[in-house]
């Protein structure tokens, strides 16, 4: 019973990190029309297409800030989404808010060290409700 359970802890800490590879912080501001975005998220994704494998980087976007610390990417080549909340309500369920941009992607490298990359999306005039 031992072995079966060490087998599936080893099976889902490798799942986490497949290969093991060190990750790297990232941070950086988030501005929407050069305005902050109050909340949403960034997915950091590896490029296979350019050849980098491995997990993805999901980070929340806090007061136009965002900050991977502790953990972050392996670095490379990456896809980049992010979507934008505003008009934050507190719920059973957390803060919930109104999506105003979604799936606003990038391409570029990120270097394989700390970093921090900013963003400032554009798009239609929206009154963000704070």
């Amino acid at each position: 019973m031992k072995r079966i359970f060490l087998v599936y802890f080893i099976l889902f800490w490798v799942g986490c990190n497949p290969a093991g590879l060190p990750t790297y912080p990232i941070s950086g501001t988030v501005l929407y029309n050069n305005e902050f975005v109050p909340g949403g998220q960034i997915v950091f994704t590896p490029d296979s297409s350019k050849g980098n494998f491995g997990p993805q980087c999901i980070v929340s976007i806090v007061d136009g800030n965002y900050n991977s610390a502790p953990a972050g990417t392996i670095g490379g080549a990456m896809i980049v989404e992010i979507s934008g909340v505003h008009d934050y309500k507190e719920t059973d369920e957390g803060r919930l808010g109104k999506t105003f941009f979604s799936s606003h992607e990038e391409r570029f490298e990120i270097p394989r060290k700390p970093f921090q990359k900013d963003f400032n999306v554009t798009g239609p005039p929206v009154k963000i409700v704070r």
